[in-house]
């Protein structure tokens, strides 16, 4: 979660006033949550500049399984690293390097999460970074309104909360993947027929393609890399070439061109 990398950007603060606190529940019961934090918020994002919830960053899980609600999911089959539907190949090709993983992160085991960060609570120290801090993806651009766990959250911990997609993204989801901010029907939390009147392909209550990186820069966004390196990455990036260098330890060579 992104409390965790408040130490690094100057907000030792901030980090010690909520680890006083046994949740983050209770740090926002104790008023110390929502915080706007100075650095939060991209200059290309105008929606809601002022909410202190809303964060324009979150930390990358790489190729984690995101599975949804909706019945589609079509980027699933990539987090397993291996084809799992030998009668329709992969395109582009099954990725080795990597086994399957527990959706969302939900795990309290570090070697079953791909990325730098997770939901479940894993501890990811950057020692198990084996591919190189320089060749994979800490943290990486995203966009509140068109993210459900934001728009429809009932905590007000914001950017903070460990729940849902307001903190990890996978790459399993191509950069800048088109979703609607506004196509949520009558919001039924159990009804993606209600939430999505035009289908889940890109609705904003399916997370397993909501969950995922983008901005409002033409042709891709900006990631820190683990050595603190921030670049632009393309969304037109060699897919496989993007799922490399979202997994910390697959072992294969992944370079940005």
């Amino acid at each position: 979660m992104l409390v965790y990398t408040l130490p690094y950007l100057e907000q030792e603060n901030l980090y010690r006033q909520v680890r006083r606190y046994p949740t983050i529940s209770a740090a926002v019961t104790g008023g110390v949550l929502p915080y706007k934090l100075p650095y939060a918020r991209c200059p290309s994002d105008v929606d809601e500049p002022e909410n202190p919830r809303y964060c324009n960053y979150r930390g990358s899980m790489g190729p984690q399984c995101n599975f949804g609600p909706c019945g589609y999911d079509p980027y699933q089959r990539y987090c397993n690293g291996t084809d799992t539907e030998p009668t329709e190949p992969l395109t582009p090709p099954a990725l080795d390097g990597y086994p399957f993983s527990p959706n969302w992160g939900d795990t309290t085991d570090p070697n079953q999460v791909r990325g730098l960060f997770n939901r479940g609570g894993a501890l990811i120290s950057l020692a198990s970074v084996t591919d190189g801090l320089s060749n994979t993806l800490m943290i990486g651009e995203m966009l509140p309104y068109r993210n459900v766990s934001y728009r429809f959250s009932t905590s007000d911990s914001g950017w903070a909360n460990w729940d849902g997609g307001s903190n990890p993204a996978s790459t399993i989801v191509p950069i800048n993947y088109a979703i609607s901010p506004n196509d949520y029907g009558l919001i039924n939390f159990t009804s993606c027929a209600v939430n999505c009147p035009d289908g889940p392909a890109h609705c904003i209550w399916n997370w397993s393609l909501s969950w995922a990186f983008k901005s409002n820069h033409p042709g891709g966004a900006n990631f820190v890399f683990g050595d603190a390196s921030v670049r632009f990455v393309s969304d037109s990036i060699d897919y496989k070439t993007y799922q490399y260098l979202g997994c910390r330890n697959d072992g294969q060579l992944a370079n940005l061109p």
